[in-house]
């Protein structure tokens, strides 16, 4: 498998291999009883802690680097060094490139430690976290560790924890690297020193079950573990949930989901590899992790379908076109949707579901009221229609969470508009949410939509407008989940009632914002306007009818030095003097009373 099917494009980090110094990383507090040096390992601050051990960053004087140190919480009696230096001198005999290398081994005051390569760049689960990957990002993670576990596999190795936390990203080198074999077992029956199983949400059968009818842990058990990150990966979403307690009858009884069913789009052959490693019978799995690995590379090189030149659009509505490749462009109405559209190469489309009123009337009329589910139901046929990259249900007040079902499956959209939708709710945002090229999504008036709903939408990494007014049910815990939303550029909160000064907090890591609507937020305050002043790129800012704060707090955004036009009708307490001492302050700023 070449390196261009398996290793994933990351962020940047062009930093240049050299010795490292002893001031390229910031000490900090030790815990009680941590030894200052571990051998020749001077220690620097506390990496990561588990139930078991913890991981220290600690400078090499003799290589001049700095590396991470795994020891015990405590000391450990002799007979149980033998155990944890057994685990050390076999990892240490792993070369490759998708393991973490271990450089050294010791004792220092009871407590045995292996001393391995220091990775910047967190773990995988950082990662994704900060960036939920594309499918075929998430296809070249898995293909990474499936061959850094073959090479475990093969020195009778068995890792049994493997998950997202357990692989590191090496920012450097751009690559992962399989780590933490603090559950490993070995094929002899002899184990590491820890008595905890694995991690509930990745263990397979045989782990909840040991030489029951599962079997015993084998390395397809870390196959098994595998498939269990791939589908989270594919789809955002966790295998199976719940406590403890249900999880080992769910891994044990309940067929899996296909990813497809999670996320449209993704195909039949995702579905069946995951399938395959997430079986419940380990012969039923891939043979081997190099096998999984194969299996991964022939999905990454498997020729796109050919694009259909036609497609059967059965919603009744306006259809408009533009030039693909230039979103600044305007939309130009060709008319009524026809039930056969042919595409042309180099064009994409727009589709505004409404009605016509009378259609005998040679003056066209439309109206989307009277729109009703069955209406939308030729939508789920529209799956794989890739131009389709813009569709409006604004004024759809008959459609309701059972309409929008096939919403999911017209992965091409990066405009959706729900305006005024009064019947949709969660579950049509949560559908919006596995749209993952959105950029314009507006749910203006959705009275039905809840926090809950609105946590999905962090999931919405490319969304750069987003429009919330009057979204009444809504409270600063959604506003927590907009703050992940790095790439927002605009966004309406006006005329919600139920957000405070406290929430807007979290709007102001938006970093990127350019718009800001707030107007008749009758909650906002100067300690409102506070929150804002982190915003370094706002250029536009309505603040019209919001009868609460002050001069004091108005006179804060002099701090917002990109800022063109300010709306501030109907804002009582504003007084002329300061209106004039902002506009002083801002000199390029169209201030709007």
């Amino acid at each position: 498998m070449s390196s261009d099917e398996t290793n994933p494009r990351f962020p940047d980090d062009t930093a240049a291999e050299r010795p490292a110094r002893r001031t390229d990383e910031a000490r900090g507090p030790l815990p009680r009883g941590t030894p200052p040096k571990f051998g020749r390992y001077e220690t620097w601050r506390v990496l990561g802690a588990g139930a078991f051990g913890r991981v220290y960053l600690a400078f090499d004087d003799l290589m001049e680097r700095f590396v991470a140190i795994k020891a015990p919480k405590d000391a450990l009696p002799t007979d149980k060094h033998r155990a944890f230096l057994r685990e050390a001198r076999a990892i240490s005999e792993i070369h490759h490139p998708h393991v973490c290398p271990v450089y050294d081994v010791g004792i220092e005051d009871d407590l045995p430690f292996l001393v391995m390569k220091f990775v910047r760049g967190g773990t995988l689960a950082d990662l994704v976290e900060r960036e939920p990957p594309t499918p075929v990002q998430a296809l070249k993670f898995v293909g990474q560790i499936a061959q850094g576990l073959e090479a475990v596999h093969a020195r009778g190795i068995f890792h049994r924890d493997l998950k997202p936390a357990n692989v590191l990203y090496d920012a450097h080198e751009k690559k992962l690297l399989l780590t933490d074999f603090g559950l490993a077992r070995w094929t002899d029956g002899t184990a590491s020193i820890g008595g905890i199983k694995g991690t509930p949400l990745y263990m397979a059968p045989e782990q909840w079950a040991p030489g029951g009818e599962f079997g015993d842990v084998s390395a397809r058990t870390d196959i098994y573990a595998l498939g269990v990150m791939l589908f989270e990966f594919l789809t955002g979403e966790r295998l199976f949930d719940g406590p403890v307690y249900s999880l080992g009858g769910q891994h044990c009884m309940v067929p899996p989901r296909k990813p497809s069913d999670v996320r449209t789009g993704l195909g039949a052959r995702y579905d069946a590899l995951c399938a395959k490693a997430l079986a419940k019978k380990q012969d039923e799995r891939h043979a081997s992790a190099r096998a999984l690995a194969q299996e991964v590379s022939a999905v990454l090189r498997a020729p796109a379908p050919a694009p259909r030149t036609e497609w059967a659009v059965n919603v009744p509505g306006l259809l408009f076109f533009r030039p693909a490749g230039e979103p600044g462009s305007k939309w130009r109405e060709v008319g009524e949707v026809p039930n056969a559209l042919p595409v042309r190469p180099g064009t994409e489309y727009r589709v505004q579901v409404t009605r016509r009123i009378h259609p005998e009337v040679s003056q066209l009329l439309y109206d989307p009221s009277d729109i009703e589910d069955a209406d939308l139901a030729g939508l789920s046929e529209l799956a794989g229609f890739d131009a389709l990259r813009a569709l409006s249900l604004e004024g759809c007040a008959g459609v309701t969470d059972a309409g929008t079902a096939g919403l999911a499956r017209l992965t091409g959209l990066t405009e959706l508009v729900l305006a005024s939708c009064e019947r949709v709710g969660d579950a049509t945002v949560e559908r919006a949410a596995a749209l993952d090229r959105l950029e314009h999504l507006d749910l203006s008036l959705c009275g039905r939509l809840t926090d809950a709903g609105a946590a999905r939408l962090r999931r919405l990494v490319n969304l750069r407008e987003l429009f919330l007014a009057g979204c009444e049910r809504l409270t600063d815990a959604a506003l927590e989940a907009l703050g992940a939303l790095a790439r927002l550029e605009v966004l309406h909160l006006s005329y919600n009632t139920q957000f405070t000064n406290d929430g807007l907090r979290h709007v102001g890591r938006l970093e990127r914002l350019r718009s800001l609507d707030l107007r008749e937020c009758a909650w906002l305050t100067d300690a409102g306007l506070r929150q804002l002043e982190a915003l370094p790129a706002l250029e536009h800012l309505y603040l019209i009818d919001c009868p609460a704060f002050t001069d004091a707090g108005f006179a804060r955004l002099a701090a917002h030095k990109n800022l063109k036009k300010l709306w501030v009708q109907m804002c009582r307490q504003i007084g002329d003097s300061a209106v004039a001492a902002l506009q002083a302050a801002l000199p390029d700023c169209q201030i709007i009373r």
